[in-house]
């Protein structure tokens, strides 16, 4: 859990926090985008619609991170891009 106590509140894990970070993938499913986020390492970033952010955009994502199949994931309930885009 040392990932999860690196971007959220250590008494409770599951609180509404933020994730910033370059996008490097974005995965757009039926129902939901899964956007891959770096920050030191890469994390999940899930997304309940469509977007329309691309690769290399710098972004903030508020939500939660939980877990999903046994990995982190950062369920996004709002993300904004920032600044340039990076190749």
């Amino acid at each position: 859990m040392f990932f999860a106590s690196k971007f959220v509140n250590t008494e409770n894990p599951r609180v509404l926090s933020t994730v910033s970070g370059q996008v490097v993938k974005i995965t757009e499913k039926d129902k939901i985008t899964i956007i891959d986020v770096k920050i030191d390492n890469t994390v999940p970033v899930v997304l309940f619609e469509k977007t329309k952010l691309r690769k290399g955009d710098a972004i903030v994502a508020e939500g939660q991170l939980q877990a999903y199949k046994e990995k982190l994931e950062f369920v996004a309930d709002k993300i904004e891009r920032r600044g340039d885009r990076e190749e």
